[in-house]
């Protein structure tokens, strides 16, 4: 079972939607998928699924409200019913340990901009001196000729020793409205850049993982 964690330091960033369309990647794969949201006053993924459940033929994606001291049974049991992947979406702020270091992977998803980027040091921190395997992801990126706005922090981030995911995912509002809708991005507009930059990003991990 591979466990995706997806933190900040702060909201806005978009940890929630990075989590649900990823979790749709992995349906679109025909892999058992979880998401467990542990920001349990936003709720935000919780309430995806809930609208989720409503969508005509969608696959079903189970969405867990879970808090830290019972996280790890949860996991457990999740194994034990031969799911692939675990999606963790944590709180904005306040980030639960118990969060990361079940994660086999955790992603940073970060405006390419400072007031992001600056919160966002506290949980690179806690990361590396726990020794655990993360990942900046550059989202709602500003749309521009080759993403230059991304991809110039992206190197200031890696020219600081952190790992950033290769693909970059664009501001757009398709992505928006398929959220809004209890949808990915690749099942409401699935030939659209937004569904390809999340394909991407989707193979990229399975490559960390391996």
């Amino acid at each position: 079972m591979k466990i995706i964690t997806l933190a900040q330091q702060k909201g806005g960033v978009g940890k929630t939607t990075v989590c649900v369309n990823l979790a749709c990647q992995a349906r679109k794969r025909k892999k058992r998928a979880v998401i467990l949201d542990m920001d349990v006053e936003q709720a935000s993924a919780f309430f995806w699924g809930e609208k989720r459940k409503t969508v005509a033929l969608a696959p079903q994606i189970p969405v867990y409200r879970v808090r830290s001291p019972e996280l790890q049974t949860r996991l457990d049991a999740l194994n034990k019913e031969g799911v692939e992947w675990v999606f963790i979406d944590l709180p904005g702020r306040d980030v639960p340990s118990t969060g990361l270091n079940v994660a086999n992977l955790t992603l940073l998803p970060t405006r390419p901009v400072e007031d992001d980027v600056r919160p966002s040091l506290v949980t690179a921190g806690l990361l590396r001196r726990a020794d655990r395997r993360y990942a900046y992801l550059m989202n709602i990126a500003p749309a521009q000729a080759d993403k230059a706005r991304a991809r110039k922090v992206a190197a200031v981030l890696r020219d600081a020793g952190h790992t950033v995911a290769d693909p970059i995912i664009t501001e757009r509002i398709g992505i928006s409205d398929a959220n809004a809708r209890g949808m990915g991005i690749n099942e409401r507009e699935p030939n659209s850049e937004s569904a390809r930059e999340y394909s991407e990003l989707f193979k990229w991990i399975e490559g960390q993982l391996k």
